[in-house]
């Protein structure tokens, strides 16, 4: 009950819960069509992993941009920020329509930037206002907001998109999100924070940050090489043999009443004395549902995997963040979160990155979605490391708390 009153008491936490609400929302409704649209116009799996390439690139660029500028200013105007970014890269694509296929580099690039502007000021607000008592209830709460939102929104986006002639189901839906965007922008007004100032010194944070660090740096890289391609693969692989949005939005609902389900049961049972059980048994099931892919790619098989990962993801990211924050609270390290927690996103791109190149690899030697079968299992076991790497953090710190063995 005193988690939850800590939330309620704080006005700009709640908001910051409706506005990424919203965006999840938003990114529901279009970024989880932007590649099924891509492969309606190319048909080329390597186009699609240079697209999602980019993003990866010039997000973690972007964060050290919004790091600077959130040191003069602050997290609501990063925010803001992206949001501008995310509006202007639907704009394109609503004025160039087919067209905008041919500049995936540049278009990528965009999203990449509105995606470092918008989760550097996101991380650093969910830092700000929040603290080791509600940490975990707030990523929960937030979790199953965007558990709603991204359940809801593929499926009527996919229910339009189906109904209407052509790609015009694609526009409708774009400029939607765009107004969506546009009211984000209107809401984000409303965040109060204190300006930060200071000196921007990432390297010599980066240079200087403790051993417990590294290793929940080394981890958040072992797990951007899974999470790269998994994020835009699967609703690809899933239109891919359905030949039908409506489908990948049904799917994608069923992961979204999962995962709902999964968060509330952490908010209920999460307690910081658990968090390395969760983590282990986190990254352990989604490494067997990657197992499921194994047999032949159709529709059951796609339904298996979601409904486990979708339960399981919660249990190792809920702990996983929280660990982050608590670890910069517990070393004393508030004037240096913005360096810290861009640190810890070039570690989750360069993760990416890492991975998105080999995919584009496996493609380019083979077009067929069997083939990508050994691929995909080996991406799906890096995060087996992490609760190894975990052990390595200083067993005089509750970050981690509870037995480590």
């Amino acid at each position: 009950m005193l988690k939850n009153q800590v939330l309620q008491l704080q006005k700009d936490t709640r908001l910051l819960l409706v506005i990424n609400g919203l965006f999840t929302i938003a990114v529901g409704l279009s970024n989880t069509f932007v590649n099924v649209f891509i492969w309606r116009i190319k048909k080329d799996l390597g186009a699609i992993g240079l697209f999602n390439l980019f993003i990866y690139i010039f997000l973690p660029l972007t964060f050290i941009l919004a790091g600077y500028i959130s040191k003069k200013r602050d997290g609501v105007f990063s925010l803001r920020l992206g949001i501008i970014f995310h509006t202007l890269f639907f704009l394109i694509i609503l004025v160039a329509r087919e067209e905008s296929v041919g500049f995936l580099v540049p278009l990528g690039s965009l999203l990449g930037i509105a995606g470092g502007f918008y989760w550097l000021g996101f991380h650093l607000l969910s830092f700000d206002l929040t603290n080791e008592m509600n940490r975990d209830t707030f990523n929960s709460y937030n979790g199953l907001l965007g558990s709603l939102g991204g359940m809801t929104a593929p499926l009527i986006a996919g229910f339009v998109i189906v109904r209407m002639m052509g790609l015009s189901g694609y526009y409708l839906i774009f400029g939607i999100t765009l107004l969506l965007f546009l009211l984000i922008v209107l809401i984000s007004s409303l965040l109060h924070t204190r300006n930060y100032q200071g000196t921007f010194q990432l390297y010599k944070v980066i240079k200087e940050s403790s051993s417990n660090w590294q290793y929940l740096i080394i981890g958040f890289f072992f797990f951007g090489i899974r999470n790269g391609v998994f994020m835009f693969i699967i609703n690809l692989i899933t239109y891919i043999i359905s030949e039908s949005e409506l489908t990948v939005g049904t799917i994608t609902l069923l992961g979204g009443i999962v995962a709902m389900l999964s968060y509330q049961l952490i908010e209920r049972v999460m307690k910081p004395d658990k968090r390395i059980l969760f983590i282990r048994l986190g990254t352990t099931m989604m490494f067997i549902a990657v197992l499921s892919l194994l047999g032949p790619i159709n529709l059951i098989n796609m339904i298996v995997f979601v409904s486990l990962v979708s339960f399981f993801y919660p249990f190792f990211i809920v702990p996983f963040n929280s660990a982050g924050y608590n670890l910069i609270d517990q070393n004393k390290q508030t004037k240096q979160r913005i360096e810290l927690i861009i640190y810890r996103e070039l570690a989750l791109n360069l993760g990416r990155v890492i991975g998105i190149i080999a995919f584009i690899l496996t493609v380019n030697n083979s077009k067929e979605i069997d083939h990508l079968k050994t691929f995909l299992l080996i991406l799906g076991s890096s995060p087996l490391l992490i609760p190894f790497l975990l052990r390595g953090i200083n067993r005089n710190t509750d970050v981690l708390s509870g037995n480590l063995e």
